[in-house]
């Protein structure tokens, strides 16, 4: 049986690993990328949440969500929390190549292509973050016809401005018979 004051040590120990995984995939490795850090000769993603899939997956050595349940930091051992944090650290000081973690981790979901390349995914442009900024894309499994949408969807058009607004003379005139 173990002491009190040992499981209060093992519990303050996991309480700062995952502090130091949040702060590192949440802070410190988005913004090394986002400043392109020397430390890795490529940053092919800059948001925290492919920092935590492409860490997490190449602890696993699968897609992190076979082996661990969401949300991952809750649900990890702390054998895998501290593999997180050590690869988390390696990434920031350029001993791994990021860009080769990456591509396991595509590979494991099946998003890399026969030549190595990313699969390509439809997407739709829509507004730029900002006029210097990259535009925002969203996935899109597949754009359908109009004509093909949900009948119950379409809106009817409503009726031009201009029809509210005939008055009274001009409509019984157009109803009256020509002569």
């Amino acid at each position: 049986m173990t002491s009190p004051s040992a499981k209060s040590t093992s519990q303050a120990s996991r309480i700062d690993l995952t502090t130091s995984y949040q702060l590192l995939v949440n802070d410190r490795l988005p913004h090394a990328a986002k400043t392109r850090s020397s430390t890795q000769t490529q940053w092919p993603v800059h948001l925290n949440h492919c920092f935590g899939r492409i860490i997490l997956d190449n602890v696993c050595q699968r897609p992190w969500k076979e082996v661990i349940k969401s949300p991952a930091t809750r649900n990890m051992s702390t054998d895998q929390l501290e593999r997180c944090v050590e690869l988390g650290e390696a990434i920031l000081s350029g001993e791994v190549d990021l860009q080769r973690l990456n591509e396991k981790s595509l590979e494991w979901r099946g998003k890399m292509g026969e030549n190595g390349n990313r699969k390509e995914t439809k997407t739709l442009e829509t507004q730029s973050r900002s006029a210097s900024g990259p535009p925002l894309k969203r996935k899109v499994d597949k754009l359908e016809p109009v004509s093909q949408a949900n009948p119950k969807r379409i809106k009817t058009q409503p009726k031009p401005i201009r029809d509210y607004f005939v008055s009274k003379s001009s409509t019984k005139s157009s109803n009256a018979e020509p002569t």
